[in-house]
């Protein structure tokens, strides 16, 4: 969605966000510009448009409730993993306690 269409779903973001929308080297009041900077390496740029087609409609609920659904009753072996299996080990200190 674009435009007002796109205003009237709430599927917009916070102006900054979106690529072009603010020229940095424009201005002038540092203040400004840095929490417009942080702002974007924080929170990151809105992609200009990642799908062309429409989402496919969603099941109402008593097509929800009708719709089987795959359960996996299968068992995991955790041996079949073990040499991809990481240990690691975090130290840190809290109020002079040491936290392992």
């Amino acid at each position: 969605q674009r435009g007002p269409a796109a205003v009237e779903a709430l599927n917009v973001f916070y102006y900054c966000s979106y690529e072009g929308a603010v020229d940095l080297d424009a201005l002038t009041d540092e203040k400004e510009r840095k929490a417009l900077e942080g702002m974007i390496n924080n929170f990151g740029q809105t992609p200009c448009q990642l799908l062309k087609e429409p989402h496919p409609p969603r099941l109402s609920a008593e097509e929800a409730v009708q719709k089987p659904t795959k359960i996996d009753t299968s068992t995991l072996n955790l041996f079949q993993h073990l040499p991809e299996l990481k240990s690691f080990f975090i130290e840190g200190i809290s109020d002079g306690i040491p936290l392992l």
